[in-house]
């Protein structure tokens, strides 16, 4: 009899450890929350830990229980709250669908959404903003459809965030509405409300969202608005860099004039801040990539030197300043007859194309490869990679690949035909070009790639012979 009365009580106790558990977690929820209303963060924090740590214990301890699934989302929204959403998104995914408690779900999905938005996945967060865009709390319910709006403007989907925020009164978004409007090219509706910004001196606005979501659509539209803000008493040197920077890098795609002046403004207006050091290689990149010769490389060395030391452009500076030198030196020597010349100036080409990203240098040298070392086993892939570039640049290209060099590996292994020379001469160009001080490219495996689609042997992208 007491043997059994003592198994009862035991039971009891257990249930009642169990409760317990569930209750302080509960309880422990509420407290955070009460402390997030009065502005109480750090005590909030330090509730939320508490959460996570007594559903841990429940959930440890009886893990077959039917409440568990509460417990889990309990547990994965104190992870949320307390700013965990790498761990928490993925918890609160699989709690959520086993959770039948109506107000507990709308809770855990809000989560959810906030964490998807704080990982950068706007997309997924407007898509579960959407779900709780009813959400029965007002205060909730009027943060959700903020939000809602925000994550579909950070997706780029401008027509639905304006959808959605009309006839809603959120003080914040007037802003989402400007970039929005923006974005869907109606960029003089946009202007209506950074007027009344830029009036009142706000730099605290979403400007870059704005000039970049209304430069997509029209590259050439925004410098009048940039000049505006960069005009801003309160506009700091970074800001005015940062804003001529973004615009100079807009319109190198429609007009490198306009673009490179101001580029140049940026690396004025930008003052000591990283962006005027940006705007300052972003100009050396579009001399490097009109330069056609080892002269016009000369003219960018002193600058790239210049900016090696210099916020914004240290990281990269060095190593463009390294390979122009390489360039400069390769090309140069290969005309003078050196030793495996062919090799460096081959290298020379890759290294425009791929580091200095100037096409048209690289095309000048992948000829030179071609009309100074014709004979040169290297010449076929210089082929290659001269075709990739521009389709027209050798008419007779299926000429040479079918009659003069027809018996390359390189050739070959366009064909699908693995050839041992084939490997010899990539392990040499890779000896040659740890001393050039630059990876090659890679080269294909033969047969990779198909005969519909080959691959350029030394090339990074795919060859259709013409």
């Amino acid at each position: 009899m007491r043997r059994a009365l003592g198994l009862c009580a035991a039971l009891v106790c257990t249930g009642c450890v169990y409760y317990n558990g569930v209750y302080n977690a509960k309880r422990l929820s509420r407290e955070a929350e009460r402390a997030e209303r009065e502005g109480r963060t750090i005590d909030a924090q330090g509730l939320w830990a508490q959460v996570v740590v007594k559903a841990d214990s429940v959930i440890a301890r009886h893990p077959a229980s039917g409440s568990i699934p509460q417990v889990e989302l309990l547990r994965a929204r104190a992870m949320a709250r307390g700013d965990h959403c790498p761990e928490a998104a993925p918890a609160l995914q699989r709690a959520l669908p086993a959770v039948t408690d109506s107000a507990a779900v709308e809770a855990g999905t809000f989560e959810l959404a906030r964490c998807l938005a704080q990982l950068g996945n706007a997309a997924a967060a407007a898509d579960v903003y959407a779900r709780v865009i009813g959400a029965r709390d007002p205060a909730v319910r009027a943060e959700v459809q903020y939000q809602y709006v925000h994550a579909l403007r950070l997706a780029g989907r401008f027509d639905a965030a304006l959808a959605a925020a009309e006839g809603l009164a959120d003080p914040r978004l007037p802003y989402e509405r400007m970039v929005a409007l923006g974005g869907t090219g109606k960029l003089a509706d946009a202007l209506v409300f950074a007027d009344s910004a830029i009036a009142r001196g706000d730099t605290t606005a979403p400007w870059d969202s704005l000039l970049s979501a209304a430069g997509r659509r029209d590259p050439g539209a925004v410098s009048p608005l940039v000049d505006r803000l960069v005009a801003m008493p309160q506009a700091t040197p970074a800001m005015k860099g940062r804003w001529l920077l973004g615009d100079g890098r807009q319109l190198l795609a429609i007009d490198t004039a306009r673009a490179d002046a101001r580029l140049a403004a940026a690396a004025v207006a930008g003052g000591p801040s990283e962006f005027a050091g940006r705007a300052r290689l972003a100009r050396a990149r579009v001399a490097l990539a009109r330069a056609t010769s080892s002269a016009a490389l000369g003219l960018v060395v002193d600058t790239l030197e210049a900016l090696r030391t210099v916020a914004g452009a240290r990281d990269e500076a060095p190593g463009l300043a390294d390979a122009v030198t390489r360039v400069r030196a390769a090309t140069d020597s290969a005309a003078a007859g050196a030793p495996r010349a062919d090799l460096a100036l081959f290298l020379a080409a890759e290294t425009a194309r791929d580091v200095l990203e100037s096409p048209e240098l690289a095309r000048l040298l992948f000829r030179r490869v071609l009309a100074e070392r014709g004979d040169s086993p290297y010449a076929p892939k210089a082929l290659l990679a001269l075709h990739q570039l521009d389709p027209s640049a050798v008419p007779a290209f299926d000429s040479l690949l079918t009659a003069r060099y027809a018996g390359s590996p390189y050739v070959a292994a366009l064909r699908g035909e693995a050839l041992p020379a084939f490997r010899t001469l990539e392990d040499s160009l890779g000896a040659f070009a740890a001393s050039f001080g630059v990876t090659p490219a890679s080269a294909p495996r033969p047969g990779v790639g198909g005969r519909g689609q080959p691959q350029s042997p030394g090339t990074r992208r795919p060859v259709e012979p013409q």
